[in-house]
């Protein structure tokens, strides 16, 4: 056998390498279906975000309206309880003070 019938190849080989090349591009092409599948297209990714924005905006305003909502509490406790006794207190102890 001479060095060039060595380095020539077979049909079946060629075949061989050849399914061989098919196979690894097909798991090649699939490989870069699954990574362009997990990636976002902008105009989704921006829609996204503005619903995210428009949900952040509603929950501060629903903070706001709570904070808003207790320092109301706040002030009718104020007004309507804590005043009343303090000046009862203070008319009751007038009038023990102006009986002695």
């Amino acid at each position: 056998m001479t060095a060039a019938m060595a380095d020539e190849v077979t049909n079946a080989e060629l075949a061989r390498r050849l399914s061989e090349y098919q196979r690894e591009m097909r798991e090649d092409i699939h490989e870069l279906r699954g990574a362009f599948n997990s990636y976002v297209l902008e105009k989704v990714y921006q829609a996204e975000r503005l619903a995210d924005n428009a949900r952040f905006e509603k929950l501060d305003s629903e903070v706001r309206a709570a904070k808003e909502y207790r320092q109301n509490q706040v002030k009718f406790i104020v007004g309507a309880i804590i005043v009343p006794v303090t000046l009862a207190i203070v008319s009751i102890a007038l009038n023990l003070a102006g009986a002695l």
